[in-house]
């Protein structure tokens, strides 16, 4: 009979590692948004999906990054953190696609205006996170 991962320690303290990598990645997009909220409310804007909203759904996201990379930091009910994690990620990789396909090239807003980088780039680094979490 095989022993479950969790009483594997280096899988448990590999898991925990990542764990730790994504919160901390969550917590800086969050922090390089909220230093220009506006000009990530204008980057959501430009998806076109629900533009009235774009202000709180900025706000939003930041909050809920910040919330999910602390319930992250401190292994607060990790199944629950996990997938609620892995939803956002996946949300994020369907929303980069979406941009793809109605010609949005230029910049997600995925860590506010400060970095750049290429729609490809975003979902694979989402991807990323999204089976780090798993």
């Amino acid at each position: 009979m095989t022993a479950p991962l969790s009483s594997n320690p280096v899988l448990r303290i590999t898991a925990r590692i990542l764990q730790i990598v994504v919160a901390a990645v969550l917590l800086l997009a969050a922090v390089l948004k909220a230093f220009d909220p506006l000009a990530f409310a204008e980057q959501i804007r430009g998806y076109d999906i629900f533009p009235a909203l774009a202000g709180v759904a900025a706000w939003c996201f930041i909050i809920g990054e910040v919330l999910l990379a602390g319930a992250l930091f401190v292994n607060l009910l990790p199944r629950l953190t996990g997938v609620l994690t892995m939803i956002l990620m996946a949300f994020f990789i369907g929303i980069t696609a979406y941009g793809i396909m109605i010609g949005i090239g230029g910049n997600c807003g995925c860590f506010g205006s400060l970095v750049h980088r290429s729609p490809e780039q975003v979902i694979l680094e989402d991807a990323l996170m999204f089976f780090a979490v798993l």
